[in-house]
């Protein structure tokens, strides 16, 4: 990839249409025929530009032919060979937000719907498959922790709904304190939650940051006041990756 090349946007391509509008010669045809929105014929018009550069007029006319070619330009403008080897190699999960961040450490600035733009294109060009991977866990711990690695970035909503358990809040900020997951935004010292979980002492600590994620709490038995971390039914949870 070019050193001068620091973000990289890719849209969701169709791509018998992506290959007509590279090589359809009159331009002001091409949405009549196509049916493509101005959007649209716009992204895959910036997109061509970012694979093929200078080289366009010489866009095989052969449809396998431009797939293959196709193929070999995201590889050339990517570094998708050490990637996807990483990937492998570590059997991590086949989703954007691993994509987004293995591309990351590699030097490229890409979205996340880039990254799944990325990821359909791969597939409809045959480079990458996913396969389902049994997980054995007697613990619902590890069964939550490998649920949020497959998806890669979840609602902390949705993660109710597919563990519809009492303690899936305890879960989750045990997870996040241990380092295993991430929750954008939350910036208690992991170290408070490690050693005191949810809800923590108030006379244990001397001071914790202004924080939507925290409540005060006066506990009823005691009459100690606890500080609790809550997490918003909007709030995304998200793998990190190594």
């Amino acid at each position: 990839m070019p050193n001068n090349i620091k973000r990289i946007v890719i849209p969701y391509v169709n791509l018998y249409r992506f290959f007509k509008v590279l090589t359809m010669k009159n331009a002001t045809k091409i949405k009549e025929k196509l049916g493509i929105k101005e959007k649209t014929l716009k992204s895959y018009v910036n997109f061509g530009n970012l694979l093929f550069e200078e080289e366009k007029q010489n866009i095989p006319p052969s449809y396998e032919e431009f797939l293959a070619l196709l193929k070999e330009k995201l590889f050339q403008k990517l570094p998708l060979h050490k990637v996807l080897n990483e990937m492998e190699n570590k059997s991590q999960p086949l989703n954007s937000i691993v994509l987004q961040e293995l591309l990351k450490k590699h030097g490229i600035k890409i979205s996340t719907s880039s990254c799944k733009a990325l990821l359909s294109l791969l597939k409809k060009l045959g480079v990458i498959c996913s396969i389902p991977k049994t997980i054995y866990s007697k613990s619902t711990e590890d069964l939550v922790l490998s649920h949020i690695l497959a998806k890669g970035e979840v609602k902390f909503s949705d993660i109710k709904k597919k563990f519809p358990i009492r303690d899936i809040d305890d879960i989750i900020i045990k997870l996040w304190a241990e380092g295993k997951i991430d929750i954008p935004g939350l910036n208690i010292p992991q170290e408070v939650a490690k050693k005191h979980g949810r809800h923590i002492p108030a006379d244990q600590i001397n001071q914790l940051p202004p924080s939507k994620f925290i409540n005060s709490y006066i506990d009823r038995e005691s009459g100690k006041k606890f500080f609790e971390i809550v997490i918003a039914p909007e709030d995304k949870v998200r793998i990190i990756v190594t």
